[in-house]
């Protein structure tokens, strides 16, 4: 499989942070969802674009996991 970000650049302010948080999905929810049934997809509230606090979560569960995988 192939992912692809369209419209990440590395002018963008997280993108260090950004070209990561496909591997906390992928890693993390789609194989949960493959191993057990259920994963665990982050929902936006309303339409799709990012609030701050959304976005500042978004980062924080992407630092997490990024943390996790350097153990």
């Amino acid at each position: 499989m192939t992912f692809t970000h369209d419209g990440l650049t590395a002018e963008d302010e997280c993108y260090d942070v950004c070209t990561n948080a496909w591997g906390m999905f992928v890693d993390g929810s789609l194989k949960a969802l493959i191993d057990t049934g259920a994963g665990a997809p982050y929902i936006f509230g309303g339409d799709e674009a990012l609030t701050t606090e959304d976005h500042d979560e978004l980062h924080r569960q992407v630092a997490a996991a990024a943390a996790s995988k350097a153990v």
